[in-house]
């Protein structure tokens, strides 16, 4: 699913918040994520990307090169294969550093990508965990209804005491997230910007989870988890 500009600016204000070293990030096709992280977070963090490059190998192909070609002068690394394995390795390349990380898992989905959540939130150095695709726009979408793989860890996640905050929160729709969406892309209304943004009118939900362990921590209020 298509990442939003306005998904992406939560992750780069929570990568602030942390003052975060390093992004580790699983999934990448078209590379829409990777490439806000490289224009708006600090030219000396250093980022990781991950793909199980299988079902768009064409895509992955493209995308890394003219990433590269884009941004020669960035610190930037991709690595193929599977992602529940990589990103820990990631991890622990710098476990015993002072670098401070933030995770983005916009596939493996769903229960998996918890899975690798709770092993990602086991290192200290991590700061926070953010899944793609785990709002009310997946959630509430008609052919989805009644899928367990989706539903259940969706609800799942919204018992895990660590959730403290989803770009699906009416306040951050009306303050931020529509006026970033909207601003960006009208002179430039794509058809696949259309397209996805009359399929999930509130984007498909880039939901955070906090280490327990940090300095920084935010209470978890149901203001700052639904679009209510």
């Amino acid at each position: 699913m298509v990442f939003f500009f306005s998904e992406g600016f939560a992750f780069v204000n929570f990568c602030k918040i942390y003052d975060c070293d390093i992004v580790i990030e699983s999934g990448l096709r078209f590379g829409g994520s990777t490439r806000m992280f490289l224009n708006f977070l600090n030219n000396n963090i250093i980022i990781h990307t991950n793909d199980l490059n299988q079902q768009f190998p064409e895509d992955i192909k493209n995308t890394v090169n003219s990433i590269k070609n884009e941004y020669n002068d960035r610190n930037w690394n991709f690595y193929p294969g599977d992602g529940e394995k990589i990103v820990i390795d990631l991890i622990k390349k710098y476990e015993n550093t002072d670098k401070k990380i933030g995770i983005l898992l916009d596939g493996p989905k769903y229960s998996l990508a918890l899975k690798i959540q709770d092993e990602c939130l086991k290192f200290k150095n991590v700061k926070f965990v953010a899944i793609h695709d785990m709002g009310e726009g997946p959630y509430n979408l008609p052919k989805n209804i009644g899928k367990k793989n989706i539903f259940k860890p969706i609800n799942k996640l919204r018992e895990n005491n660590n959730f403290i905050f989803s770009t699906d929160s009416l306040w951050y729709r009306n303050e931020y997230a529509n006026r970033v969406d909207n601003e960006i892309h009208k002179n430039s209304m794509t058809k696949v910007w259309k397209k996805f943004k009359k399929k999930y009118p509130i984007g498909c939900g880039l939901v955070f989870c906090q280490n327990p362990n940090n300095n920084i921590k935010f209470t978890k209020e149901k203001k700052n988890l639904y679009y209510k």
